[in-house]
This record gives structure tokens, C-alpha cells and sequence, in this order.
């Protein structure tokens, strides 16, 4: 696991990790495509910044990304 120490051999150094994905319909005219900016915007800064105090990365992955570049986390959400 990349949240183990090398050193002490312990897992789950990080601690919880919370990933959280968006989805969207492919229709030009589908509500969610359409406002499927407003939905980011309220995931990641509203609803994790400011409500919940989610402010970093997890180690070995980026704020944002593909889910298959992402690290196992042990907790996931989706949002359409």
C-alpha cells in the first residue's frame, strides 16, 4: 500500500481517505452535462473545502484525475 511506512512496516499511515468522483450524461441538452461545472464547483470547494475541511491530495495522486490514476482509497463517492 503506498499509505504504509517502509521503515516500521504500519498501514494506513494516512489515516481515512475520501475520493470523490463526478459523472455526467453525454447529451448536449442533458441537465447534468449542462451544469456539470456548477456540480464541480459545488463537490470541490463548497462541499470538501468549506464543509468538510478536504484540503489535500492523497499521497501519490493528484487533487483531481482519472480514478485509474488515482491511489486505493477507502472510502468513494460519485456525483451526477
Amino acid at each position: 500500500s503506498i499509505f504504509g511506512d517502509i521503515q516500521t512496516g504500519k498501514e494506513n499511515i494516512e489515516g481515512p481517505i475520501h475520493c470523490h468522483g463526478l459523472a455526467w450524461g453525454d447529451g448536449t441538452i442533458d441537465s447534468s452535462n449542462v451544469y456539470k461545472g456548477n456540480n464541480l464547483f459545488f463537490v470541490s470547494m463548497y462541499d470538501h473545502m468549506y464543509t468538510r475541511g478536504y484540503v489535500r491530495n492523497a499521497p501519490g495522486s493528484s487533487m483531481c484525475g482519472c480514478a485509474e490514476n488515482m491511489a486505493v482509497v477507502t472510502r468513494a463517492d460519485c456525483t451526477e
